[in-house]
């Protein structure tokens, strides 16, 4: 007999779960005291050592790997505790190491830590492309079947997700602008490229970037010919993004999904797409259905796609129609479906356990 499992969910994702679930807010607010708990909102650490202690009650954990402490969670997990398998990871990314003593140790870290505390503790994985299984299984030494490929969905619904923005109330409403050409990102943006073409246009463009990438972009904007904002409000960002007369999703390849919502949000504004033809984009942008796609860091092409679709209303007009009724079944609602099917079909007398050995010490 397969009994309910009991699930500690964490990540936006918990409020469309169901089941007998409880989100790691709500535990650690029943069971830690008021110390404890704002240590772990400011401390990964502390976090990684409460989210082990509270594991024990559970036969799930539902997470995603850029939550606070979990990748200090999944290293305690493989080490201390005898249950294996029982760690779910929505939105599964590589982590990327930033700084570069991090960057150094990166291959043994991925092949004699964190890749061996996979094994020991992952029941599934979500990625959001089909290439990242191959990557991902390789390089961490995870079997293929833990990963499910549920690609992000590519239109809203009424039970969409809002995912919160910081507000920079001093930005709001300060850039009155018609007929641009619109990037932004705070990550992973090919800011070089589409600089270069946008200094050789007759186009206004609209750069959006993230404080960390504001020096840079503020370098390529060498003749002033661009309005540059940074960290603003997600309302303000659509509102920018409706305004546009084309997108640009100019990305650079990462090997692993990037730009997905950003075309999605796009598309939604009813805004013609030019993107980049990564591996990140493969299942989500078609060329000329509902994006025009460039070889990456590709001037010419990038550029005359950009002009066509700027001096051609009836192109324009062509491509949104196209890319709203473009798999109008990637919806929100069928993309949390599929979550939750995926997390159900995980049977507690089911799970992997190809791994028997103690971390490499």
């Amino acid at each position: 007999m397969i009994k309910e499992k009991k699930i500690l969910a964490d990540s936006w994702y918990t409020e469309h779960l169901e089941g007998n679930i409880i989100t790691v807010k709500e535990y650690f607010a029943q069971n830690y005291n008021f110390l404890l708990v704002k240590l772990s909102q400011r401390f990964k650490i502390v976090r990684g050592l409460l989210l082990f202690k509270a594991s024990k009650n559970f036969d799930l954990i539902v997470t995603t790997l850029g939550g606070r402490g979990v990748t200090l969670f999944i290293i305690i997990e493989a080490i201390c505790t005898k249950k294996r398998n029982r760690i779910v990871l929505l939105e599964f990314f590589r982590p990327t190491p930033i700084l570069k003593l991090y960057q150094a140790i990166w291959p043994f870290w991925s092949k004699y830590i964190f890749g061996p505390s996979l094994r020991f503790t992952l029941a599934k994985a979500q990625v959001l492309t089909l290439k990242e299984i191959e990557t991902y299984s390789k390089l961490f030494g995870v079997p293929k079947e833990r990963f499910s490929f549920i690609p992000w969905p590519l239109h809203f619904d009424h039970k969409k997700k809002q995912i919160p923005a910081q507000i920079n109330a001093d930005s709001l409403n300060r850039v009155e602008m018609s007929n641009y050409v619109m990037a932004s990102g705070r990550a992973n943006v090919d800011w070089e490229t589409i600089f270069e073409v946008a200094e050789t246009s007759d186009w206004p463009f609209l750069a959006v970037c993230s404080s960390q990438h504001l020096e840079r972009v503020n370098r390529l904007n060498k003749n002033k010919k661009a309005i540059v904002l940074h960290d603003i409000s997600q309302e303000e960002h659509g509102k920018y993004v409706r305004g546009a007369t084309v997108y640009a999703l100019c990305i650079i390849e990462t090997n692993t999904s990037v730009g997905h919502i950003r075309l999605m949000n796009t598309i939604e504004q009813g805004v013609p797409v030019v993107a980049t033809q990564t591996s990140g984009l493969d299942g989500y942008a078609s060329n000329g259905v509902n994006a025009i796609l460039v070889p990456p860091g590709d001037v010419n092409a990038l550029k005359k796609a950009i002009d066509s679709l700027m001096y051609d209303q009836a192109l324009r007009d062509k491509l949104v129609k196209s890319a709203r009724s473009f798999q109008p079944d990637r919806t929100f609602t069928n993309y949390i479906e599929s979550i939750k099917k995926c997390i159900s079909e995980i049977t507690l007398t089911e799970m992997p356990s190809d791994i028997n050995m103690p971390l490499v010490t």
